[in-house]
Protein backbone atom coordinates (compact mmCIF):
# COMPACT_ATOMS: atom_id res chain seq x y z
CA UNK A 1 0.00 0.00 0.00
CA UNK A 2 1.38 3.25 -0.89
CA UNK A 3 -0.17 6.85 -1.10
CA UNK A 4 -2.08 7.52 -3.84
CA UNK A 5 -2.68 10.32 -6.07
CA UNK A 6 -6.22 12.17 -5.76
CA UNK A 7 -7.55 14.73 -7.79
CA UNK A 8 -9.19 17.83 -5.48
CA UNK A 9 -11.68 18.28 -8.19
CA UNK A 10 -14.84 15.77 -8.21
CA UNK A 11 -16.33 14.84 -11.56
CA UNK A 12 -19.50 16.98 -12.39
CA UNK A 13 -21.45 13.55 -12.88
CA UNK A 14 -20.99 12.77 -8.83
CA UNK A 15 -23.55 15.22 -7.83
CA UNK A 16 -25.75 14.52 -10.46
CA UNK A 17 -25.75 10.89 -10.61
CA UNK A 18 -24.09 9.75 -7.97
CA UNK A 19 -20.66 7.27 -7.00
CA UNK A 20 -21.90 4.62 -9.05
CA UNK A 21 -21.39 6.31 -12.59
CA UNK A 22 -19.04 5.55 -15.04
CA UNK A 23 -17.34 8.82 -15.16
CA UNK A 24 -16.30 8.55 -11.75
CA UNK A 25 -15.05 5.26 -11.52
CA UNK A 26 -13.17 6.11 -14.57
CA UNK A 27 -12.00 9.59 -12.57
CA UNK A 28 -10.69 7.32 -9.80
CA UNK A 29 -8.99 4.64 -11.94
CA UNK A 30 -7.34 6.85 -13.56
CA UNK A 31 -6.47 8.61 -10.45
CA UNK A 32 -5.15 5.27 -9.12
CA UNK A 33 -3.36 3.89 -12.08
CA UNK A 34 -5.72 1.28 -12.52
CA UNK A 35 -4.60 -0.48 -9.13
CA UNK A 36 -6.57 -1.20 -5.90
CA UNK A 37 -5.13 1.21 -2.93
CA UNK A 38 -5.28 -1.79 -0.29
CA UNK A 39 -2.93 -4.44 -2.74
CA UNK A 40 -1.71 -2.49 -5.48
CA UNK A 41 -2.46 -5.23 -7.78
CA UNK A 42 -3.56 -3.96 -11.46
CA UNK A 43 -7.34 -4.03 -11.66
CA UNK A 44 -9.36 -4.56 -15.51
CA UNK A 45 -12.88 -5.75 -14.44
CA UNK A 46 -12.40 -7.07 -11.02
CA UNK A 47 -12.83 -3.67 -9.38
CA UNK A 48 -15.58 -1.65 -6.82
CA UNK A 49 -16.30 1.50 -5.57
CA UNK A 50 -14.83 1.97 -1.74
CA UNK A 51 -16.23 3.65 0.74
CA UNK A 52 -13.17 4.52 3.33
CA UNK A 53 -15.87 5.50 5.77
CA UNK A 54 -18.31 2.59 4.86
CA UNK A 55 -22.28 3.09 3.86
CA UNK A 56 -23.69 0.97 6.38
CA UNK A 57 -21.95 3.65 9.19
CA UNK A 58 -21.87 6.52 7.02
CA UNK A 59 -24.25 7.25 4.81
CA UNK A 60 -23.78 10.86 4.58
CA UNK A 61 -20.73 10.38 2.95
CA UNK A 62 -21.83 7.64 0.18
CA UNK A 63 -20.97 10.51 -2.35
CA UNK A 64 -17.96 12.28 -0.74
CA UNK A 65 -15.35 12.92 -3.28
CA UNK A 66 -13.00 12.26 -0.88
CA UNK A 67 -14.30 9.18 0.79
CA UNK A 68 -14.22 7.07 -2.65
CA UNK A 69 -11.79 5.07 -3.64
CA UNK A 70 -11.41 2.28 -6.19
CA UNK A 71 -10.35 -1.33 -4.90
CA UNK A 72 -10.73 -5.00 -5.85
CA UNK A 73 -13.20 -7.64 -4.96
CA UNK A 74 -11.10 -9.24 -3.01
CA UNK A 75 -9.96 -6.51 -1.32
CA UNK A 76 -13.30 -4.60 -1.24
CA UNK A 77 -14.81 -7.54 0.41
CA UNK A 78 -12.81 -8.10 3.69
CA UNK A 79 -12.38 -4.61 4.48
CA UNK A 80 -15.83 -3.92 4.43
CA UNK A 81 -17.31 -1.76 7.17
CA UNK A 82 -14.89 -3.87 10.07
CA UNK A 83 -11.78 -0.92 9.10
CA UNK A 84 -13.77 2.72 9.26
CA UNK A 85 -11.13 3.83 11.46
CA UNK A 86 -8.43 4.07 8.45
CA UNK A 87 -6.94 7.36 7.85
CA UNK A 88 -6.75 8.61 4.04
CA UNK A 89 -5.18 6.73 1.17
CA UNK A 90 -4.60 10.04 -0.04
CA UNK A 91 -3.38 11.54 3.04
CA UNK A 92 -0.21 10.01 4.27
CA UNK A 93 2.92 7.73 2.52
CA UNK A 94 1.91 4.63 4.02
CA UNK A 95 5.22 3.13 2.56
CA UNK A 96 7.30 4.88 4.60
CA UNK A 97 5.19 4.44 7.69
CA UNK A 98 4.41 0.60 7.02
CA UNK A 99 7.44 -1.67 6.52
CA UNK A 100 6.17 -4.04 3.35
CA UNK A 101 8.24 -7.40 3.50
CA UNK A 102 8.18 -10.77 2.42
CA UNK A 103 9.24 -13.80 4.54
CA UNK A 104 10.09 -16.45 1.78
CA UNK A 105 10.75 -19.46 5.03
CA UNK A 106 7.25 -18.39 6.23
CA UNK A 107 5.38 -17.68 3.12
CA UNK A 108 4.13 -14.96 4.38
CA UNK A 109 3.88 -10.67 4.24
CA UNK A 110 4.93 -8.74 6.96
CA UNK A 111 3.26 -5.11 7.70
CA UNK A 112 5.36 -3.20 10.53
CA UNK A 113 4.48 -0.49 11.71
CA UNK A 114 7.09 2.45 12.30
CA UNK A 115 4.67 4.73 14.26
CA UNK A 116 3.69 2.34 17.04
CA UNK A 117 1.58 5.16 18.78
CA UNK A 118 -0.90 5.42 16.12
CA UNK A 119 -3.62 3.58 16.31
CA UNK A 120 -5.47 3.97 12.74
CA UNK A 121 -2.05 2.61 10.70
CA UNK A 122 -1.83 -0.19 13.62
CA UNK A 123 -5.21 -1.01 11.75
CA UNK A 124 -4.24 -0.46 8.53
CA UNK A 125 -1.07 -2.67 9.10
CA UNK A 126 -3.64 -5.11 10.37
CA UNK A 127 -5.98 -5.26 7.57
CA UNK A 128 -3.18 -5.75 5.09
CA UNK A 129 -2.47 -8.79 7.28
CA UNK A 130 -5.62 -10.23 6.39
CA UNK A 131 -5.69 -9.80 3.11
CA UNK A 132 -2.18 -11.31 2.47
CA UNK A 133 -1.93 -13.78 5.16
CA UNK A 134 -5.58 -14.60 5.59
CA UNK A 135 -7.78 -15.22 9.13
CA UNK A 136 -6.27 -18.29 10.63
CA UNK A 137 -3.30 -20.72 10.21
CA UNK A 138 -3.77 -22.21 6.40
CA UNK A 139 -5.41 -19.62 3.68
CA UNK A 140 -8.58 -20.98 2.03
CA UNK A 141 -8.24 -21.00 -1.56
CA UNK A 142 -9.13 -17.31 -2.18
CA UNK A 143 -6.66 -16.27 -0.05
CA UNK A 144 -3.81 -18.56 -1.34
CA UNK A 145 -4.79 -17.57 -5.07
CA UNK A 146 -4.44 -14.20 -4.04
CA UNK A 147 -1.04 -15.17 -2.60
CA UNK A 148 0.05 -16.63 -5.49
CA UNK A 149 -1.18 -13.90 -7.46
CA UNK A 150 1.06 -11.54 -5.21
CA UNK A 151 3.60 -13.66 -4.54
CA UNK A 152 4.30 -14.30 -8.38
CA UNK A 153 4.86 -10.68 -8.83
CA UNK A 154 7.06 -10.56 -6.20
CA UNK A 155 9.43 -13.19 -7.43
CA UNK A 156 9.37 -11.63 -11.16
CA UNK A 157 11.02 -8.83 -9.41
CA UNK A 158 13.23 -10.51 -7.28
CA UNK A 159 14.88 -11.94 -9.95
CA UNK A 160 15.33 -8.56 -11.87
CA UNK A 161 17.21 -7.51 -8.83
CA UNK A 162 19.29 -10.20 -8.41
CA UNK A 163 20.17 -9.94 -12.19
CA UNK A 164 21.34 -6.59 -11.19
CA UNK A 165 23.41 -7.07 -8.36
CA UNK A 166 25.02 -10.17 -10.59
CA UNK A 167 25.34 -7.94 -13.92
CA UNK A 168 24.59 -4.11 -12.93
CA UNK A 169 23.62 -3.60 -17.31
CA UNK A 170 21.90 -0.98 -18.73
CA UNK A 171 18.75 -3.27 -20.01
CA UNK A 172 19.14 -4.82 -16.15
CA UNK A 173 18.94 -1.58 -14.67
CA UNK A 174 16.04 -0.32 -17.33
CA UNK A 175 14.40 -3.46 -15.96
CA UNK A 176 14.10 -2.65 -12.69
CA UNK A 177 13.55 1.29 -13.45
CA UNK A 178 9.69 -0.07 -15.42
CA UNK A 179 9.36 -1.79 -12.54
CA UNK A 180 9.31 0.93 -9.96
CA UNK A 181 6.76 3.33 -12.30
CA UNK A 182 4.13 4.72 -10.49
CA UNK A 183 1.50 1.93 -12.92
CA UNK A 184 3.54 -1.06 -11.64
CA UNK A 185 2.05 -3.22 -9.20
CA UNK A 186 3.39 -3.82 -5.31
CA UNK A 187 5.48 -0.66 -5.02
CA UNK A 188 5.36 -0.95 -1.47
CA UNK A 189 7.30 -4.02 -1.14
CA UNK A 190 9.13 -3.31 -4.17
CA UNK A 191 10.32 0.27 -2.55
CA UNK A 192 11.42 -1.75 1.28
CA UNK A 193 13.58 -4.31 -1.20
CA UNK A 194 15.83 -1.26 -2.27
CA UNK A 195 15.94 0.57 0.68
CA UNK A 196 16.93 -2.52 2.94
CA UNK A 197 20.46 -2.54 -0.29
CA UNK A 198 22.96 0.50 0.01
CA UNK A 199 23.76 0.04 -3.90
CA UNK A 200 20.21 -0.31 -4.73
CA UNK A 201 19.07 2.96 -2.99
CA UNK A 202 22.67 4.67 -4.73
CA UNK A 203 20.87 3.89 -8.09
CA UNK A 204 17.33 3.74 -7.79
CA UNK A 205 16.28 5.91 -4.79
CA UNK A 206 14.48 8.71 -7.01
CA UNK A 207 12.28 6.12 -7.87
CA UNK A 208 11.25 4.93 -4.28
CA UNK A 209 8.55 7.89 -4.52
CA UNK A 210 4.84 8.03 -5.01
CA UNK A 211 3.46 9.71 -8.15
CA UNK A 212 2.81 13.27 -6.92
CA UNK A 213 1.63 14.86 -10.48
Amino acid sequence: MIQVYKRKKAPEELASKGYKCDEVKEAILKDQHDKCYLCERKMTTDYQVEHLASQKHYANLTDEWNNLFMACNYCNDRKKHYYDDLPSPASLPFEELILHTVDEEKQKASFSNQQANDERLKRTAQLLEKLYNGKGNIRNLMEKRFWDVFHDLYLDYMRHINDYLQHPTDDNKRLIENDLNVSQPILAFKYAVIKRNSTLWAAFAPLCKWNKD
